[in-house]
């Protein structure tokens, strides 16, 4: 094959990376981003309620906490960082461990909670 048709097929693949993903299916994109299922959250069952109940008293003490100690950043896309500590530690203290995952290179990757909604 030659130079410039490998280089061709490398762009347009490129392209079609940067292109939009439309009518994905967010259990299916979720599930490759992380390597983990997602299952479905069942409102009429007890644990799913007494777990959404759980999220949302932590996201509430953790953006409490973030108020009262608050973030300062210069750019406001750097402000999810710090956010992630509050979150991770309310989140553990309601019994919902929660971590964050190094990636192969050894850097923080994202907040990973075990259960998905």
């Amino acid at each position: 094959m030659s130079h410039a048709k490998e280089n061709k097929q490398l762009k347009d693949m490129l392209r079609q990376f940067m292109t939009p993903l439309k009518n994905a299916s967010y259990p299916i994109v979720m599930e490759v981003l992380t390597g983990h299922p997602v299952i479905a959250f069942n409102s009429k069952d007890a644990l799913d309620k007494t777990l959404l109940k759980k999220l949302q008293k932590g996201l509430h003490i953790a953006t409490k906490q973030a108020n009262l100690k608050g973030i300062f950043r210069n750019r406001p896309n750097e402000v999810g960082n710090d956010i992630e500590a509050f979150v991770k530690e309310a989140l553990n203290d309601l019994g919902l461990a929660s971590s964050v995952p190094s990636n192969t290179e050894g850097k923080n990757n994202l907040l990973v909670i075990p259960i998905y909604l």
